[in-house]
């Protein structure tokens, strides 16, 4: 499932269906694509709350240099990305199982 998100550098300008379509044309998306969401912040909706809670940021591979880049960014544009168990930027993946247990997080570059 998708959620896409314009919290972070303005990278889902697009409405839903624009979003959904560039998706399923450019990356064969089939999976579903819900409705644009703020995943951090008091306008996160209560599966985000829930999902980061259960699986908390467990930091970035600083070994990938992708990792840095962003880091950086992040410091410097969105330093309240970086406290805490917020998503800290597109990509984000949680695993969830079958039963609805958060089984582990995976960040962006994963």
């Amino acid at each position: 499932m998708a959620f896409p998100c314009n919290q972070f550098d303005n990278q889902e300008p697009g409405c839903n269906e624009e979003i959904k379509t560039f998706c399923s044309m450019n990356y064969g998306v089939t999976f579903p694509s819900f409705e644009k969401v703020d995943v951090n912040g008091k306008y996160a909706p209560p599966l985000f709350k829930y999902l980061k809670e259960k699986a908390p940021f467990e930091g970035l591979d600083m070994t990938n240099s992708i990792n840095e880049i962003l880091d950086s960014l992040l410091k410097e544009k969105f330093p309240e990305y970086t406290i805490g168990n917020a998503v800290r930027w597109n990509f984000t993946k949680f695993l969830v199982s079958k039963d609805g247990n958060t089984i582990k997080r995976f960040e962006f570059s994963a």
